[in-house]
């Protein structure tokens, strides 16, 4: 139905409004976005515009599947590179965010990063991975036709990070994964993306 609804759209070449709550509906057919809670706008643009630089919290959450994951952290600096730091995790990530996190050290926030932008380190080949590497254990795997879903613990909060079918990870183990670059930073109390 999707694809006959975009071939009429094609045909017509006239703006169209459809309503959807399945998120693959809206990206798959839309050229612009709008997503809605309780009835306010949270976002409008692009598909892709959307799933990159998600607004707020809750449209990082609702676009994306697995959805975005989220963790509450406290970022400071060390060594010349920005640290996200949560109890007994510490990750640090590169240099380019160094000077944009400034204004946010010895702050709480929520950090988000997206399944696929999740690499096991066994897994990653060569993959430039950033930041030290996290251990986790890794409680359940999910085969999701063409890749992996692993559900993973990090400090005692749920991860899901994405891999190729190349990749075989393991239930019950131990794994050290990373993040690349793009990572989303939240207000927590606001719930918007500040980076």
């Amino acid at each position: 139905m999707r694809t006959e609804i975009s071939k009429l759209h094609d045909r017509l070449q006239t703006t169209m409004i459809y309503v959807t709550h399945d998120q693959i509906e809206a990206m798959t057919m839309g050229d612009r976005i709008c997503v809605m809670k309780d009835g306010m706008m949270m976002q409008i643009d692009k598909p892709l515009e959307i799933y990159n630089k998600p607004a707020n919290k809750f449209v990082a959450s609702f676009i994306g599947s697995p959805p975005m994951n989220f963790m509450d952290v406290q970022v400071s600096a060390a060594r010349a590179a920005c640290v996200w730091m949560r109890e007994n995790l510490c990750w640090s990530f590169c240099h380019r965010w160094k000077k944009r996190s400034r204004p946010m050290w010895g702050k709480s926030w929520t950090l988000g990063v997206r399944p696929e932008d999740i690499y096991d380190k066994v897994y990653a080949g060569n993959i430039a991975t950033e930041g030290r590497a996290a251990v986790s254990t890794v409680e359940v795997v999910e085969r999701w036709a063409a890749k992996f879903c692993s559900i993973l613990i990090l400090e005692k909060t749920p991860w899901s990070p994405a891999s190729s079918p190349r990749a075989k990870p393991k239930s019950i183990k131990r794994s050290k994964f990373s993040s690349l670059r793009e990572i989303r930073l939240f207000d927590k109390e606001t719930q918007e993306r500040i980076l």
